[in-house]
């Protein structure tokens, strides 16, 4: 019973994010504060999420612009040319992740990204900067409420020589990798009050500049979210549950060179929709993360919904 009802803890924290956006934030190459599920279990997860964007069609003042892509891993970026001709990019990110508990109060985890952008001028596909976390967990005995305290550093391991289709390099800022480190803070709350389950989570990343004084953007995530369940059968270890929240990215401008990147920097809000299918030992993810508001440099694309899912398995 305490194990099927622990999982309701986990569903909480499915909508929140990693890669991950990572680039002038932390939302392209990695799902980092989009899936901190949590129940004291060690797990191993693939996931992947899919972001679009539409470019040639933000005016000056238009409030939905992208995330993805130009948007929000590179804060705004636009590609040069016809700006009213319209074109549409994709960004497929798939992330192997794994969660080990080494004690009660202590858990690490892991990530790789692997990263395809699909637009008029790129079909590349590279390795996003792979991240490690170390986390303080206090909790009770039920794990009915939890507080999750977490540090790390993403890796200067990713691709950095992606081209386009004419061969020239892309900026360093649209490389699914970096050349230097990123420090890591991870805050997550989680309580149950009868049958809803409520979380809130807070990511903060701090990039460091790299040999050519690029450094992405100082960027932070917050989301809150509540679950509740559709359907259960303790009997089976069978259920679905359902979430819903908003989230909120932000991330300051870009430098270039030791010089600004006005074209950078954004604030965005998402609402966040999605279920949670728990099979024993296996859960099935799956959501859908919808731009409501944001601040960008005019001229930005405009983003479309998010798609994420994933499977995952506890032991």
């Amino acid at each position: 019973m305490n194990t099927i009802h622990s999982l309701r803890l986990a569903t909480l924290l499915f909508l929140l994010a990693g890669i991950s956006t990572a680039q002038a934030c932390d939302f392209c190459n990695c799902l980092a504060a989009i899936n901190p599920w949590y129940n004291g279990s060690s797990s191993a997860a693939l996931h992947v999420m899919i972001q679009r964007a539409v470019h040639g069609s933000s005016a000056p003042g238009s409030f939905i612009k992208s995330a993805a892509l130009d948007g929000i891993e590179h804060g705004g970026h636009d590609h040069e040319g016809d700006s009213t001709a319209l074109s549409t990019e994709m960004r497929t990110t798939f992330e192997l992740s794994g969660r080990w508990q080494v004690s009660p109060e202590v858990m690490i985890t892991a990530a790789l990204p692997l990263v395809l952008i699909h637009a008029d001028e790129v079909a590349a596909q590279g390795i996003g900067d792979p991240r490690i976390m170390a986390y303080y967990v206090v909790r009770d005995s039920l794990l009915s409420s939890a507080l999750l305290l977490g540090g790390g550093v993403a890796l200067p391991l990713g691709t950095v020589d992606l081209r386009g289709s004419d061969g020239s390099p892309l900026p360093a800022n649209e490389q699914p990798g970096t050349q230097a480190f990123t420090a890591m803070a991870d805050v997550t709350a989680q309580t149950r009050l009868g049958g809803w389950s409520l979380t809130a989570n807070v990511l903060g990343r701090l990039p460091f500049p790299d040999g050519n004084r690029n450094r992405r953007g100082t960027s932070i995530v917050a989301s809150g979210s509540v679950g509740h369940d559709l359907l259960r059968s303790n009997e089976q270890e069978m259920a679905l549950i359902g979430t819903a929240g908003l989230r909120c990215e932000s991330a300051t401008h870009d430098r270039v060179a030791d010089q600004e990147d006005a074209a950078s920097g954004f604030t965005s809000l998402y609402a966040q929709l999605g279920g949670q299918l728990v099979l024993g030992s296996v859960r099935v993810e799956a959501a859908t993360m919808i731009p409501l508001a944001s601040r960008r440099p005019d001229g930005s694309p405009q983003e479309q919904a998010r798609i994420v899912g994933g499977v995952r398995y506890q032991f």
